[in-house]
Order: C-alpha cells, then structure tokens, then sequence
C-alpha cells in the first residue's frame, strides 16, 4: 500500500483537530477548577471549624511543625535497589 501526501496532510489536520479540542477542554477545566475555588467558605469561624475545636487543638503550635503534619505522604516512594 502507497501512503499518498494526501493522505499525510490529512492526518495532520486531524490531529491539529484533535490539540485544538483537547486544549479548549483544558481552558474549560481550568476555568472551572478557579471558578470551585473561589466558591469554597474560607471561614475560620465555620460551626464546623469551632465544633473540632481546631483553635485550641493548634493553639502555640510552631509553624513548622503545622506544615510538615499538612504535607501528603509519598504513596509512591522510590525502590532502592542495592
């Protein structure tokens, strides 16, 4: 079987078709993703937030020490072979 240019170009423009699509979906997705954040109550002061009694819980607690319980654990940490 012979592959014709134009069989070529066509597949190019197909797939510049398909970047163009995949791209607008992202913009649309970002879009959003910013939208749901605003959209989030950032009140300290929620019922919710005073009924954990998060305040005394952290209460003169060391900056430090409130970052490194917030980071997530690794779920894929490296093989070491030896």
């Amino acid at each position: 079987m012979k592959i014709v240019e134009d069989d070529i170009d066509v597949a190019d423009r197909t797939l510049a078709v398909m970047e163009a699509d995949e791209e607008a979906r992202l913009r649309v997705d970002d879009q959003r993703d910013a939208t749901f954040d605003f959209a989030l109550d950032m009140d300290e002061n929620s019922d919710w937030l005073q009924g954990c009694g998060w305040l005394s819980c952290f209460k003169q607690k060391p900056i430090a020490i409130l970052l490194t319980a917030a980071t997530l654990p690794n779920l894929n940490p490296p093989i070491l072979i030896a």
